[in-house]
């Protein structure tokens, strides 16, 4: 078995209001990084490392418009990720989220 830990920085602010992803050419809060790029960077990452399970850090907050587990398993779908379904583990006010995909 497989188990991983990815902290994947500013993940949140790839995400709109409704749990989709902001696939466009749009500045991430990555220096010099727009945000379709970072997608597809952390998309070839989680799929190249296979895990059975994943832990994520600062993965998408949840909040009054986000939920981190919807977030997640929408990315995984969109990807076609083995790891599709999520457990949120740690809820923070800071938006360091920890939530497993597994």
């Amino acid at each position: 078995m497989r188990i991983a830990t990815y902290n994947i920085e500013w993940f949140a602010n790839l995400f709109g209001d409704d749990n989709t992803l902001l696939i466009d050419n749009k500045w991430s809060s990555r220096y010099k990084i727009t945000r379709a790029r970072q997608i597809e960077a952390i998309a070839m990452v989680l799929t190249t490392i296979d895990a059975d399970v994943i832990l994520v850090v600062e993965a998408p907050n949840t909040g009054n418009h986000q939920s981190s587990k919807a977030a997640l398993e929408h990315f995984a779908h969109r990807f076609d990720l083995r790891t599709n379904k999520a457990l949120e583990g740690f809820a923070s006010e800071t938006h360091q989220e920890i939530t497993l995909l597994y």
